[in-house]
């Protein structure tokens, strides 16, 4: 190594984006994000960003849930488990 004096500090820059390479594959891949493209993918294009969107919900969690899902359910989301994450984002989104 101490032929190569800079080859130390450039393995650790290696490591160190390797690192954030890694922690960025899993927040892509996290439920939250696919949660967030799906929004992206379904709505987003009509009713724009899904934090806008979540501020205008009134009432607790049931009871923003329980408008969503009647709202949803005929409205573009008809598949259940579809319609669940998007509430379950939405509401997540509201807090």
């Amino acid at each position: 190594m101490h032929q190569y004096p800079g080859l130390q500090p450039a393995l650790r820059l290696v490591a160190i984006c390797s690192a954030f390479a890694a922690f960025g594959t899993v927040l892509a891949s996290s439920p939250a994000m696919a949660d967030a493209k799906l929004f992206a993918q379904r709505c987003a294009g009509c009713h724009g960003r899904a934090a806008s969107l979540a501020r205008r919900l009134d009432g607790n969690e049931q009871e923003k849930s329980g408008k969503l899902e009647q709202l949803l359910a005929n409205h573009y989301a008809q598949d259940p488990d579809e319609r669940a994450r998007l509430i379950k984002f939405l509401i997540g989104l509201s807090r």
